[in-house]
């Protein structure tokens, strides 16, 4: 798939000068185990937020290779993190005529566009150390400000005009409506009554993920954010985008309830929606296999496995099978399996799982676990 892309990104970009690309100033790229040991960190990061800044603070005093940033590359798990970091590392490259190396490590051709695109005309470097986000209005020349006392946190915005998959509503809350919202909520000095505002605004617009951790960054206390996030969610356009949610809640026993809703789905749709959109295509669960497999101790895999899943949305249960028996103890087998219930795209299925463990017990205690989350979902309807 990624040889094909390349051939047609080759052709369509035969008219242009490589040699044109921005010069660097970088001479000399580091040696091999330095870029191991940064490779590693970054792999072990439990998001790719984490990796992306790991990247900003080696790139600030490294010089790299295009081959050397290819590899750091191929640690993200999200094509538009991968293009920020590549983006960064540009103006960091020994042999920057030779960058179209790069693209072979995404799986997006408009991805690798829009990167090449962002190069050719130098905007690499016309924010050092930070790429721009195209979801914010304030990285769009000409667009609407926001409100002057307006800060929204440095989260990974979803961006929705490339949004293909499913959704609940056809075109999203305008900016100018979106910011006179975020005026009429930032007026509200006390909690409840912001909360109150927003819940006004629920009802009738379509909102996109991006737009919805905006305005619940407005709201310190992470219950209300949590309720905003549900109070949103049957008028949502870009509902594969949902994982972003769980930048705005920075606790575990918040994550754990956010799954709670994700999983659920609104009133009147299924779970999780029935997830059978975001399924991980077979050659795609090969790379991820390897990549665990490669991974040293258990926690880490377990880490890796997490941040990718949370990315991609959803898994199914075979595959779970396949990821629990790759780590070596029983104990985090069991977590990982458990964990990974939320979202199985098939959880009729979920049984199969069990195959993966290595004793009889904890296949015994992952069927009553399946079954108490059965009987729980029961009662909740």
């Amino acid at each position: 798939m990624r040889h094909i892309l390349l051939f047609f990104l080759l052709f369509w970009f035969a008219d242009t000068a490589w040699a044109q690309f921005p010069s660097s100033t970088c001479e000399g790229a580091n040696a091999v185990y330095r870029i191991t040991q940064i490779r590693n960190a970054m792999q072990q990061s439990v998001s790719n937020q984490s990796r992306l800044e790991k990247a900003r603070n080696f790139l600030r005093s490294n010089c790299v290779s295009v081959s050397q940033v290819r590899s750091l590359a191929q640690t993200f798990t999200d094509d538009y993190d991968r293009m920020q970091f590549a983006l960064e590392a540009f103006d960091r490259v020994t042999n920057p005529d030779e960058f179209y190396d790069v693209y072979d490590s995404f799986e997006h051709l408009s991805i690798v566009m829009r990167l090449h695109d962002a190069i050719k005309s130098g905007e690499s470097s016309t924010r050092p150390g930070q790429a721009s986000n195209p979801d914010n209005p304030r990285d769009q020349p000409g667009a609407p400000n926001l409100p002057p006392d307006s800060r929204f946190p440095d989260w990974n915005y979803p961006d929705y005009r490339y949004y293909q998959g499913n959704t609940r509503c056809s075109g999203i809350m305008s900016e100018d409506a979106f910011n006179r919202l975020v005026r009429d909520v930032q007026e509200e000095s006390l909690e409840v009554d912001r909360i109150n505002q927003l819940q006004d605004a629920a009802g009738d617009p379509c909102f996109a993920v991006a737009q919805v951790m905006r305005l619940g960054s407005l709201l310190n206390q992470e219950e209300n954010r949590l309720a905003w996030v549900k109070m949103s969610m049957s008028n949502l356009f870009d509902i594969q985008n949902s994982n972003a949610f769980y930048q705005m809640i920075p606790s575990s026993g918040g994550k754990s309830m956010l799954r709670r809703i994700l999983s659920k789905g609104s009133p009147g749709q299924p779970g999780r929606w029935e997830n059978t959109h975001c399924a991980i295509p077979a050659s795609e669960f090969e790379e991820i296999k390897t990549r665990i497999k490669q991974t040293s101790f258990d926690d880490n895999k377990a880490n890796l496995f997490k941040t990718i899943v949370e990315s991609k949305g959803c898994i199914g249960a075979d595959q779970v099978r396949q990821i629990v028996s790759l780590f070596s103890f029983s104990k985090t087998q069991l977590s990982v399996a458990k964990w990974a219930y939320d979202y199985c795209h098939d959880r009729d299925n979920y049984y199969k799982v069990g195959d993966g463990l290595r004793f009889s017990s904890d296949r015994d205690k992952l069927l009553n676990y399946i079954r108490e989350r059965r009987s729980s979902s029961t009662q909740d309807r």
